[in-house]
């Protein structure tokens, strides 16, 4: 795998992370962790960082095009 394929499927993975966690704040979804409830204030600091890190991937792929 070559380090421009790595940036692509990581950028794309924190993308799809990004998205999930803003589907589950719109929809209310509940997640349990054994039995803990995880807030959806937790979702809403996911996006924030999976997002910043999804621009960081795209960022290093533009830089390298």
């Amino acid at each position: 795998m070559t380090t421009r394929t790595y940036e692509i499927v990581t950028a794309l993975f924190f993308a799809f992370i990004a998205v999930t966690h803003a589907v589950r704040l719109a929809s209310g979804w509940p997640v349990m962790l054994g039995t803990m409830s995880v807030p959806l204030w937790a979702s809403a600091l996911a996006i924030v960082v999976s997002l910043m890190m999804a621009m960081w991937g795209f960022s290093l792929l533009r830089r390298q095009a």
